[in-house]
């Protein structure tokens, strides 16, 4: 059997998301990579690195049809983990086995890296209380309530979420607590925008079938 290489690049907070984005598909030299893979390569950085990665396929799904689906299970375990105060996640034998084309990860990252690289010039430590602990506890939690969110069948329902996710992951990188009011704001928006389309659709059905 062919061994599966993984290096480990030295990824922490205060680097550059557009370096990490690049950096990410990188760290694998074979055409597929296993969740648990992932997990080895990264889960012993910050943990920004892993929401970053778990949660941008959710937010561009074209690129990488399937994508999303495979990484919603493990977004929400990793994120209740992180709120358990869990350093080092786990997950069970056939999440861990789940596999994606690294050339669909690399795809994703490539795409929404040159925007990034655009807007690095706004990221600056600001406001590090709400980065710091006990506050990433509160923002894992978020963070499951929004994982949740993109597991929900809502038509395009997981975009704001996943970009919800995305902001979180940029203030803990960049030790930013102004992208961690951006990504709370967010998520004020996407529980509104995602109950407001539940109780259309429990209207629908009450209308079609109390008819």
């Amino acid at each position: 059997m062919k061994h599966r290489q993984i290096s480990e690049p030295a990824l922490r907070n205060g680097e550059k998301i557009s370096s990490i984005l690049r950096a990410v598909p990188d760290a694998f030299s074979i055409p597929e990579i296993t969740i648990g893979e992932l997990k080895k390569a990264f889960s012993g950085r910050t943990y920004g690195v892993l929401l970053l990665v778990l949660a941008l396929p959710n937010l561009l799904p074209i690129p990488a049809p399937g994508l999303s689906a495979i990484l919603g299970a493990p977004l929400v375990l990793f994120t209740f983990q992180l709120m358990l105060g869990m350093q080092t996640p786990w997950f069970p034998n056939f999440i861990a086995k789940r596999r994606m084309k690294r050339d669909d990860v690399k795809r994703v990252c490539s795409r929404i890296a040159p925007y990034i690289e655009k807007l690095e010039f706004i990221f600056t430590p600001r406001l590090e209380f709400l980065v710091r602990p006990p506050a990433e506890r509160f923002i894992a939690l978020i963070c499951v309530v929004l994982s949740l969110m993109i597991a929900m069948p809502v038509p395009f329902g997981n975009a704001m979420p996943a970009l919800a996710i995305c902001l979180f992951a940029v203030g803990i990188l960049q030790s930013d607590g102004l992208f961690i009011i951006f990504g709370t704001i967010l998520t004020l928006a996407s529980a509104t925008t995602i109950f407001f389309f539940l109780d259309v659709l429990l209207l629908t059905i009450e209308k079609i079938f109390g008819a």
